[in-house]
């Protein structure tokens, strides 16, 4: 199993490239499974998130800043039917496994046991492939060593999201 994170500020287009990213393996002939969170936007404020099922397309509402859910992080509330979403997402990817799983976003609340953690450690013990982890920098490091990261595993978004993007494909492409 090879495991890598893809590193940037909040708001710094990590779910845009992961986006771009899975368009351009796929372009490739190459496998992707995983989840994306995209924010939620009311009035230039984010409100929330959904998540999106890579392999079906399936998505939800996955937290929100309003009313109240059955984990919590910050002021964001996470909600049964998105957690349940991405949880099978990321479930479907041990077998058959795709050449690349991503898994947006991995922070606080998985550091805290919750939201993802027990698919990740799942997918690092079990699978075969990259599995890409995204995450905010200020978590990077904490991270990097709660699931053994190497260090030269890091795709960074001071680069530019198109270096990223073939970096990450380069290490997954056969040959």
């Amino acid at each position: 199993m090879s495991l890598a994170l893809l590193v940037g500020d909040r708001h710094s287009g990590k779910t845009s490239t992961c986006r771009r990213l899975v368009e351009s393996a796929r372009a490739r002939g190459l496998t992707v499974g995983g989840i994306l969170a995209p924010a939620l936007y009311e009035g230039g404020r984010c409100i929330g998130y959904e998540v999106v099922d890579l392999a079906t397309g399936q998505s939800t509402r996955l937290a929100t800043i309003a009313g109240s859910g059955v984990e919590q992080t910050g002021r964001f509330h996470f909600l049964a039917e998105g957690l349940t979403l991405g949880r099978a997402a990321l479930e479907r990817t041990i077998e058959p496994a795709p050449q690349l799983v991503i898994v947006d976003e991995v922070g606080q609340l998985e550091l805290d046991g919750g939201g993802w953690s027990g698919q990740v450690d799942q997918l690092v013990v079990e699978r075969s492939g990259l599995t890409l982890l995204v995450v905010r920098r200020e978590l990077a490091t904490r991270v990097a060593q709660r699931w053994n990261t190497p260090s030269d595993s890091c795709y960074d978004l001071v680069q530019s999201s198109d270096a990223v993007i073939e970096g990450v494909i380069r290490r997954i492409e056969p040959g």
